[in-house]
């Protein structure tokens, strides 16, 4: 038979334990080949239904304008960065919403598919981690997606 002690003690091992993400990729390897699209057609959504239409880009455009507008907005080193100062943690299902852009970037070979929301919030959808936002990068994240932002209106 269980004890609650049992139980308590399983509860706290997978709080500290099981549910840390590996930040590992990203501080051996640089983000490379940043693209951001122009045009996303869900400002939100289920992780389900966003994760699945960033991963069929190749080969159904309908939904997304795949135009690459990041000619000089943000570089690779930039963008790495900023995921570097957000607080990292998995990502599980749910719903999202307020979509400004998503895009792509490489980690080595694997190609990450990513969205941005303008209220702090990065999802890449690979590696199903989510990247929030914290009071010390909330000025560089807020100019870096107003920037992308009035990019991707014109």
């Amino acid at each position: 038979m269980i004890k609650l002690s049992h139980i308590i003690i399983i509860c706290i091992l997978f709080t500290f334990f099981g549910c840390k993400v590996n930040k590992q990729s990203l501080e051996l390897n640089e983000v490379s080949s940043l693209i951001i699209y122009k045009r996303f057609f869900f400002t939100g959504g289920s992780t389900n239904l966003i994760s699945y239409n960033l991963k069929k880009i190749p080969i159904d455009t309908d939904f997304i304008d795949i135009t690459n507008v990041n000619t000089g907005i943000i570089s690779d080193k930039e963008f790495s960065n900023l995921l570097r100062n957000c607080k990292a943690k998995k990502h599980y299902q749910k719903k999202i919403g307020g979509i400004d852009f998503s895009g792509e970037f490489k980690i080595g070979n694997v190609t990450h598919y990513f969205i941005v929301c303008g209220w702090g919030l990065i999802v890449d959808f690979t590696d199903k981690v989510e990247y929030k936002c914290t009071e010390e990068n909330t000025e560089e994240f807020n100019r870096i997606v107003n920037k992308i932002k009035h990019k991707t209106i014109h």
